[in-house]
């Protein structure tokens, strides 16, 4: 597993998700293989979409969820395996309708709070209920007319609720690209400028620990010397 773990340290998440399928059987019950099988297949799923679109990445989003679904099945009692649910189906949700995206959304928050009964301290988990929040705080009427019509609605969110939950996330593990990311974005919706450019700076010196994280990394530059040339 070690060469597995050093390719996806080096940003290469195909060689790395390969790497570890190879270890894999379809008995396996280790936590730590599929673990790291669910987490490299989401985050090429998201490599994927950021060149090609949600379509192309559809297949590696779905096996991402069968890797979830199967922590789910052998390990209930790890916080890990709750957070990736929620990751893994909150991305697939991404490629889905509007109606099928409100369903899968409710299960966001489910899986995330699980999480969080487990452990408390689990700054990721707080980090996904804070994008959550936002998000469903941006849902337009049709959205939460169809919530509201065939799934008893949705969870109240809001900016106010994400920073609460983005803020925790900060205070228990300060080094997340993501973290200071999506608290920008968030300061940026309730017109916090001053702050928004606070966290992008923090963003842009922190060091990433995904793809993600670099896309973030990079899209955060970018919105900074937005803003300074929109001053000079």
């Amino acid at each position: 597993m070690d060469v597995a773990d050093s390719l996806y340290a080096a940003f290469d998440n195909r060689a790395a998700l390969a790497a570890y399928e190879a270890l894999y059987s379809g008995d396996s019950t280790s936590f730590v293989l599929l673990y790291r099988l669910a987490r490299t297949s989401g985050d090429l799923a998201k490599d994927v979409m950021a060149e090609e679109g949600v379509r192309s990445a559809r297949p590696l989003l779905e096996r991402s969820v069968d890797y979830a679904e199967r922590l789910r099945e052998l390990h209930p009692d790890r916080p890990e395996t709750w957070f990736q649910l929620a990751v893994t189906w909150g991305t697939l949700s991404l490629s889905q309708s509007g109606r099928e995206k409100v369903r899968i959304g409710r299960n966001v928050e489910e899986y995330a709070n699980k999480a969080l009964r487990l452990d408390p301290s689990y700054a990721y988990a707080h980090l996904a209920l804070g994008i959550f929040y936002r998000e469903v705080g941006a849902l337009n009427w049709v959205q939460r007319v169809f919530a509201n019509t065939f799934y008893g609605g949705l969870p109240e969110g809001g900016n106010e609720k994400a920073l609460r939950s983005l803020r925790r996330a900060l205070e228990l593990d300060p080094t997340l690209v993501m973290t200071q990311y999506e608290l920008a974005m968030t300061y940026f919706s309730m017109g916090d400028e001053p702050m928004a450019r606070y966290h992008l700076g923090r963003a842009v010196e922190l060091e990433p620990i995904n793809t993600e994280e670099v896309r973030l990394q990079s899209r955060a530059a970018g919105v900074l010397a937005e803003l300074e040339n929109d001053n000079e």
